[in-house]
């Protein structure tokens, strides 16, 4: 006769996937969250004025000065945890793939980063990040920050990762004129960079401008008259010199001195005049 040690083997033997009631319950997984994520007040009023609202994420990480754009990010630990988690960031594309280890430089972190961590009891904590690497050197993809785990922290075990929101990291542009009307940006086709334009689409011809033969040779002409004008002002410059000159040496030239009258006629014509 078959001997039962206990009723986990009843359920065995007859097939049954009910658990014993004595088996331990298993802990939910905790991971990483992002509670927060958006751009610093000279940011978000730089992109105001340049670009008109959009559901993606863009960054300008040309805007001056540097050290006010930046991005802000809150991360905390769900469900939470009793310890502290050491956190470590990576820059990575869109859909998580690492980027390459030159790339990887170009996440910049503000401020005390090299002991990043996150708080327990679910309190979450703040880091402040730029992107020095723009979009269009690489094909124009996003970006992202993998928050994870440090290395080797034996807290962090079986937390998982979390990713921010992807950015399309531009340049500096220009000021949207206050006179056209604003439209929201478009994506670009698969395959196309800035400065292509998609097959069939025919460039438009400019107008008329100030490379017109026309126009050019009009304005030569009015240079080379410019130039003649010049020529007869150099020469009568010249001749009025000379004539000053000139002038100058015969105002120069001094008159005789008046012949001085003898002492003898003086004194007949005082004696005349006297009745003497």
């Amino acid at each position: 006769m078959t001997e039962f040690g206990t009723v986990g083997d009843l359920y065995r033997i007859f097939g049954t996937d009910r658990k014993r009631d004595d088996a331990p319950a298993v802990a939910p997984a905790t991971k990483l969250v992002v509670r927060k994520h958006d751009f610093s007040s000279a940011q978000t009023a730089y992109q105001r004025a340049r670009s008109a609202p959009s559901s993606q994420f863009i960054f300008y990480k040309d805007a001056t000065p540097r050290g006010e754009h930046y991005i802000r990010c809150s991360v905390a630990c769900e469900p939470a945890r009793p310890d502290v988690v050491p956190l470590r960031l990576a820059l990575c594309y869109e859909d998580g793939t690492d980027v390459s280890p030159q790339d990887a430089s170009c996440l910049k972190i503000l401020g005390e980063a090299t002991h990043l961590s996150c708080p327990p009891h679910a309190k979450e904590t703040t880091f402040y990040y730029r992107l020095e690497l723009g979009s269009f050197r690489r094909a124009d993809r996003k970006f992202r920050v993998r928050v994870s785990a440090a290395d080797g922290a034996e807290a962090g075990a079986g937390v998982a990762q979390c990713l921010t929101p992807p950015l399309l990291v531009l340049s500096k542009t220009k000021p949207l004129d206050a006179s056209a009307p604003l439209s929201p940006p478009t994506e670009l086709p698969d395959g196309l960079r800035r400065g292509q334009r998609a097959a069939g689409r025919k460039r438009a011809r400019p107008a008329v401008g100030p490379f017109d033969p026309a126009a050019v040779a009009e304005r030569r002409a009015i240079h080379e008259q410019i130039l003649a004008i010049n020529r007869r002002l150099e020469n009568l410059k010249g001749s009025l010199s000379d004539l000053t000159v000139r002038l100058g040496a015969s105002a120069a030239v001094t008159l005789p001195p008046p012949r001085r009258v003898p002492n003898l006629l003086i004194v007949i014509f005082i004696l005349c005049s006297s009745g003497w």
